[in-house]
């Protein structure tokens, strides 16, 4: 019978020798004005969002952001994903939305990607990227992944379309570091190798 060895965050506690997860929810006693149950931040639903937006299943920013109009009156000049990236990286913006490049391709060119199931490939990155966070909880290491490396590493292990619309590999050390992490991932837990987890969830 396990023993428990519990790594908590805001929101759940997780044995690092079972895996076993509890939630819980607690008071935000910090900030008077704020909604009394306290959020705290949550990795799977920052990826949900990001898978969100990719698959046209968010709006993008409220109407009002300036990005619309900043895009707008450069709309000649877009043809493509990468027509749209180095615009927005062009602009002076404090907000750029990145995440939300492929609802503004949609929006201001005629490129497109189909899709036969956005929702079935949804449930199929969700599910992906739990495994990898469960397997990193146990694996206590000290540092995450970029969730743009992560998207882009399974859209392309699942050959789907929608790398087009991703930040380019601009880093072939980071995604050799993170390859390497995911490696010994796999390593540790075949031979259930747990060591104590030092970050915050």
């Amino acid at each position: 019978m396990c023993k428990h060895e519990y790594v908590f965050s805001s929101w759940c506690k997780t044995c690092k020798l079972c895996g076993l997860e509890s939630v819980f929810l607690s008071l935000d006693k910090y900030n008077v004005f704020s909604a009394p149950l306290e959020r705290g931040y949550n990795r799977e639903q920052r990826f949900r969002m990001k898978v969100d937006k990719l698959l046209c299943l968010h709006n993008g920013p409220n109407s009002t952001d300036p990005i619309w109009k900043y895009l707008d009156s450069r709309k000649l000049f877009l043809h493509t994903p990468f027509d749209v990236r180095q615009t927005i990286r062009r602009s002076t913006l404090k907000q750029k939305h990145y995440d939300a490049l492929r609802i503004f391709t949609e929006a201001f060119t005629n490129f497109r990607v189909s899709l036969k199931s956005p929702l079935n490939l949804k449930k199929l990155l969700l599910a992906k990227f739990s495994n990898l966070y469960h397997r990193w909880v146990l694996c206590g290491d000290p540092s995450f992944f970029s969730y743009d490396w992560i998207l882009r590493y399974f859209l392309e292990d699942l050959n789907s379309p929608l790398v087009v619309y991703l930040k380019p590999k601009t880093c072939r050390k980071r995604d050799q570091k993170y390859k390497q992490k995911l490696n010994n991932f796999e390593i540790m837990m075949k031979f259930r190798i747990v060591t104590p987890q030092n970050s915050v969830l």
